[in-house]
């Protein structure tokens, strides 16, 4: 969790209702947290599979291009921009929304090659959005909001050059192939860019 007032106060409703459980608090109250078990799971997936998502299947294919970036970017793209057409994206909350959405969208995977996505987590000098890990891969997503959509392309390069400064692939195997992924978004409209990070 963040310092941020208003993100504590988003995320300590979700905490206090039982939808998200905290772990690995530390002694300045930065902790992350995570779905507490296998029943809120099943709510998580009701919400982003059934409700969010009218397509599953969309949800089960959208890594299909991981192997050519551009097409998974405009995948992303496309996903997130429909989407989230469900959200009234208040300005003040809109990071949050896309955080918690992908968070929940990530958490909807089933597979024996899966494991949790993660969130606000330490790693290298800060803290990176989401580290989504699959067998052969990690994703490190970052998100910024902008104001004007003239700002998306240094929004992304900031967001992508954030993760090589603060080290956020820090005890990451070099094993895996690492995808820096920037998700930048001015009201409903999301632009994406990914790179594959150099070991």
């Amino acid at each position: 969790l963040s310092n941020d007032p208003d993100d504590s106060i988003f995320y300590s409703l979700l905490v206090q209702s039982g939808y998200l459980s905290v772990e690995d608090a530390d002694i300045n109250n930065w902790c992350s947290i995570k779905i507490p078990n296998k029943e809120l799971m099943n709510v998580w997936k009701e919400f982003i599979l059934t409700s969010v998502v009218k397509n599953s299947m969309q949800v089960r294919t959208l890594f299909d291009n991981v192997n050519h970036l551009s097409t998974f970017d405009r995948d992303i793209e496309y996903f997130l921009s429909d989407r989230l057409s469900y959200f009234d994206l208040d300005s003040d909350q809109k990071e949050k929304t896309y955080h918690v959405f992908v968070l929940g969208l990530l958490s909807a995977y089933e597979s024996i090659h899966y494991k949790k996505p993660l969130s606000n987590r330490e790693s290298g000098d800060g803290r990176y959005d989401i580290l989504f890990e699959r067998e052969d891969f990690y994703i490190i997503f970052e998100f910024k909001s902008i104001s004007t959509v003239s700002e998306a392309d240094n929004a992304t390069l900031s967001a992508l050059s954030q993760m090589d400064e603060k080290r956020y692939f820090t005890g990451l195997s070099n094993k895996k192939r690492l995808i820096k992924t920037a998700v930048v978004f001015c009201g409903k409209q999301c632009f994406v860019k990914s790179v594959e990070h150099t070991w």
